[in-house]
């Protein structure tokens, strides 16, 4: 299901609500309680409503030709596989591939609330992988203009290095040095970046 791949081809994303209706797939629901039969109701105060607390399982697909990261629990498995997930209200069932490069910034509203200077590149090992980070102002069209900048990182898996690029273009504002946090199985590591290119061995 290409809706599993919102955010790219590396990270695997299972959905959990299924929809009443689609064009793939039509729900019979129950006509007293408008639920699909399939969902576990309970009573409370005269009405039925669906137990939120219940954990659901959902069978997700990991394709084949990668190793696959489950995000919440950092467990390695093998693509070409079904599996049986979990699906707590708190979070959906969330994959990476081996080999990714996931940066990680800190929470915000709007793009420019906080400085994004001390970026987390977390690792997943297992393959060699590479991300090529966009920044820009943010808040108007001057991109198309060219004022943004972009830095290549790649991962050896075999080395366990990732080398941070040199720094192609500038913008108003853009941060000259800042702090990447490189996060790995074995740990992490902070390193000072002022455009120039680095390797970190991980």
């Amino acid at each position: 299901n290409n809706r599993e791949y919102m955010f790219g081809r590396n990270i695997l994303v299972c959905p959990v609500i299924d929809p009443l209706y689609t064009p793939e797939k039509k729900v019979e629901t129950d006509a007293m309680t408008g639920w699909d039969n399939n969902v576990q109701l309970e009573k409370k105060n005269g009405y039925l409503v669906p137990d939120w607390k219940a954990e659901r399982q959902f069978e997700v697909y990991l394709p084949a030709g990668a190793k696959w990261y489950d995000y919440w629990t950092n467990t390695l498995l093998e693509g070409g596989q079904s599996i049986k997930a979990s699906a707590p209200l708190a979070h959906s069932p969330l994959y990476i591939k081996a080999g990714t490069i996931l940066p990680q910034g800190p929470d915000v509203q709007y793009t420019s609330e906080k400085k994004w200077d001390n970026l987390e590149l977390i690792i997943y090992p297992g393959a060699n992988g590479e991300f090529t980070l966009y920044e820009d102002e943010g808040d108007n069209l001057n991109y198309e203009n060219g004022a943004y900048s972009t830095i290549k990182m790649t991962w050896n898996d075999k080395a366990k290095t990732l080398t941070i690029g040199q720094r192609q273009g500038s913008f108003d504002g853009m941060l000259t040095t800042r702090t990447f946090i490189v996060k790995t199985p074995k740990g992490e590591k902070k390193v000072v970046y002022n455009g120039k290119k680095v390797i970190i061995k991980a």
